[in-house]
């Protein structure tokens, strides 16, 4: 079984493509459980209307990671994801996929790449990530919180950290590659919302200051072999992705997949520029 946590709070607009975004899956033996915050936005008549397809409870938090927290103590599968409210899967073989790669795979943690979407849903570009190294992660977050998911024997001893508000994910990242084996699968597994209420676009001064003392406390050093080891990234790594992404937008539009959500692919020339296009650029 897969558990699906997807933490909310007045995501009105979005939750129900999240939600029906695992719905649609063609791997059947999922549990998708909601931990709300009391949104006042119709979030929780909505969430009623999905009592039979999904687990879920609305109650004062004390923030995101304690919602996500919260969730994990609900979640009952061998395999757990986090799937945030304004987010998606992005076909709906995506978990039937992602059962696969842990039978073939013996990794504790497994991340693929992404699709960025908009508010409307449709697809603005293709995001190919790198395969798994602690020294890159710690110079910057290069996983893409919606395409994780990890068997749930990680969970025994860990729990996101409730005193940071915008890097719990990539601290989490982090602390679990100190014990447990990471691996990128180059599969687009998820869309990731761009949109301007996002916290870490709304936010982002405070989401780097925030990072950058995480990622000390974790020993990053910011001095010139820092800088030099982040060229090199772009350099030998960031151009050949983007290319990939390029390639993979292509074989998108060749052969589309059955989407998750209500959306569709932004045309080819479109998608292919816009891989060159910083996220916040595409608002």
């Amino acid at each position: 079984m897969i558990s699906v946590v997807t933490p909310s709070y007045n995501q009105v607009d979005f939750i129900e493509e999240t939600l029906e975004s695992v719905r649609c899956q063609t791997y059947e033996d999922i549990e998708h459980i909601v931990v709300d915050g009391e949104s006042n936005d119709g979030t929780v008549e909505l969430l009623e209307s999905y009592d039979e397809a999904i687990r879920w409870k609305s109650e004062p938090d004390n923030g995101q990671s304690d919602a996500i927290n919260k969730g994990f103590d609900m979640a009952t599968g061998d395999v757990v994801a986090w799937l945030n409210s304004d987010d998606v899967f992005f076909d709906t073989r995506t978990a039937e996929r992602v059962v696969e790669y842990f039978r073939r795979y013996d990794a504790d943690v497994i991340y693929g790449d992404i699709a960025l979407i908009d508010a409307e849903s449709e697809v603005l570009k293709v995001r190919c990530v790198p395969n798994f190294d602690y020294n890159r992660l710690l110079r910057g977050c290069f996983i893409e919180q919606p395409a994780l998911f990890f068997r749930s024997n990680v969970l025994e001893d860990e729990r996101l950290d409730t005193s940071l508000e915008y890097v719990m994910d990539y601290e989490f990242w982090l602390r679990l590659a100190q014990d447990y084996d990471f691996r990128h699968v180059e599969d687009v597994l998820a869309g990731d919302r761009n949109h301007p209420n996002r916290k870490i676009l709304k936010a982002r001064d405070k989401m780097k200051t925030e990072g950058k003392k995480m990622r000390r406390t974790y020993g990053a050093e910011f001095g010139f072999p820092y800088r030099l080891g982040r060229a090199s990234d772009i350099m030998f790594s960031g151009v050949p992705r983007r290319l990939k992404a390029v390639n993979r937008t292509v074989e998108l539009h060749r052969d589309a997949p059955e989407l998750a959500f209500g959306g569709q692919l932004k045309p080819l020339s479109t998608m292919a520029r816009n891989v060159f296009r910083q996220n916040r650029s595409l608002l």
